[in-house]
């Protein structure tokens, strides 16, 4: 399934989005908390995905090519049940694609992971950063036009996807693959905070039986998209 996923921030507010993924919690129920959840996140520990599924995986990593230090995840993210944190030291200055660690980069680290996995049962969580802007052109490629230049690493998160598909399909073994954008992009003389907020998800199962419980194209709120991740996974949780 695939469809829009109505994000509460438009340039910026990634952990407002991480949060109500990872939490399945929606800002009307967190009040003035929502505009930074986790700086209060230690007193909702047990919603927290990792936590909830920690009996399902016995390995559950959270991968970022950036300072953990932000949004204070390189403490919160062990508390929210996750086993390993993977982060700049995984990588080089081989695997930048214009600032950041590129998508590829990336992709290639995930399957890595899951070929070496074995018997474990695993759970990933993995924040992409190439697109992050501003949008300076890169190296070796002719594109100097912002737009362009965001263009060129969406599809490069293409290609991470489409790795990601073949390396769960071939596996042979049950797997969901989730993915989401967190906002949409700032740039300027392109778009504007008063246009949509709302970004891409796609939720895709393998060697599975579950069926969805909700239409293609449809729209659903970050806290939604958490539940339809269990639900996929063919669990379900009372107090979601």
């Amino acid at each position: 399934r695939s469809g829009q996923l109505d994000v509460s921030g438009f340039g910026a507010y990634t952990m407002r989005t991480e949060y109500a993924v990872l939490f399945g919690q929606n800002e009307k129920s967190l009040g003035f908390r929502q505009f930074d959840p986790f700086l209060t996140a230690h007193s909702n520990m047990s919603h927290a995905l990792p936590n909830l599924l920690s009996s399902s995986f016995e390995e559950r990593i959270f991968l970022h090519p950036h300072d953990l230090r932000f949004y204070n995840r390189i403490q919160l993210m062990p508390q929210m049940g996750f086993t390993k944190l993977i982060s700049t030291e995984a990588f080089s200055e081989e695997d930048l694609c214009g600032s950041y660690v590129g998508d590829i980069a990336l992709g290639e680290k995930i399957c890595d992971i899951i070929g070496k996995s074995s018997q474990k049962s695993q759970m990933i969580y993995a924040v992409t950063m190439e697109n992050h802007g501003p949008w300076k052109q890169v190296d070796n490629t002719e594109y100097k036009d912002p737009l362009e230049i965001y263009d060129f690493h969406v599809r490069n998160s293409d290609l991470l996807l489409d790795m990601l598909d073949q390396t769960l399909a071939g596996l042979g073994k049950k797997a969901v693959l989730a993915f989401f954008g967190d906002h949409r992009p700032s740039i300027p003389g392109y778009n504007s905070p008063d246009q949509n907020k709302s970004t891409p998800f796609v939720i895709k199962t393998y060697h599975s039986s579950v069926e969805f419980d909700f239409p293609q194209d449809t729209h659903l709120t970050p806290a939604e998209f958490s539940k339809k991740i269990i639900h996929s996974l063919g669990k379900s949780f009372r107090h979601y």
